[in-house]
């Protein structure tokens, strides 16, 4: 038999975890739109500036950086 002690525990727990589950997924959708602004910027200042750059490195290069950003 479930007592209220029981439940309430277990909705505590589900409290919990789901708290912890939304800050995670803020955490990473801060991630994303840091990655997403530094990607918008680095084309309008190759659009504006251009690049002395080889396009495969600063390929290389914007997709390293946007995988520091993402932690990855």
């Amino acid at each position: 038999m479930t007592t209220f002690k029981t439940l309430e525990d277990t909705i505590d727990n589900f409290v919990e975890t789901t708290n912890k589950l939304i800050d995670s997924l803020k955490e990473e959708n801060k991630k994303q739109k840091d990655a997403l602004s530094y990607v918008k910027q680095w084309l309008n200042e190759n659009i504006d500036e251009g690049s002395s750059d080889g396009i495969q490195y600063d390929s290389a290069n914007l997709l390293q950086n946007v995988k520091e950003i993402l932690g990855e």
